[in-house]
């Protein structure tokens, strides 16, 4: 057994550096705290998607949103011949034309199918009414990926802590906010 001495308390007082102190901020420490909050979204989100009936679609929202965006969101549903369906409506992805035509692009990019605007209702825009993922069922994984990078790349969601589920109208988080720092006690 070893034993370390005391800690020399310095000239004015003050403690030793602890363990608190010994894990000081830094970008690479931050930006791995958010992937590990992404990697437990997307964990989460495919859990759920894995317990998805027919007839109970699953939303996820985004409680964060651009100063004059509309609310990014995906809808996830089960048909009844096994095939996992994701919609996001084009809409969502950003209000004015030229940003929308580039997220339109980065979504196609993820993956995401346009649908047909005549599929949609009678539009007779260029732009589609909405994009679409249809994977079978058992894709949980392939589905929760997409859209973890849908929210973080095309809507700039900060970290998962800003996105709720509901399903049934039961709306849950998938994570809980970050700690915040502990203030340092007064000896």
């Amino acid at each position: 057994m070893s034993h370390n001495p005391p800690a020399d308390d310095g000239p004015a007082g003050d403690a030793a550096p602890g363990p608190e102190s010994a894990e000081e901020f830094t970008e690479e420490r931050f930006d791995s705290e958010i992937d590990r909050m992404w990697l437990r979204f997307r964990a989460e989100l495919a859990d759920r998607l894995a317990d998805l009936s027919v007839g109970h679609p699953l939303k996820v929202l985004s409680l964060w949103t651009e100063m004059f965006g509309p609310q990014p969101g995906v809808v996830f549903s089960l048909t009844d011949r096994g095939r996992l369906h994701a919609s996001l409506d084009v809409a969502d992805l950003y209000p004015f034309p030229p940003e929308r035509q580039q997220r339109l692009s980065m979504v196609r990019e993820l993956g995401w199918q346009e649908q047909e605007a005549s599929a949609t209702g009678e539009s007779h825009s260029e732009i589609p009414d909405a994009c679409t993922l249809d994977l079978p069922e058992r894709e949980v994984d392939k589905a929760a990926l997409v859209v973890e990078r849908t929210f973080r790349e095309v809507w700039d969601v900060l970290d998962p802590s800003f996105l709720i589920s509901e399903e049934n109208e039961v709306i849950r988080r998938f994570t809980e906010p970050p700690p915040q720092p502990r203030e340092r006690r007064m000896r």
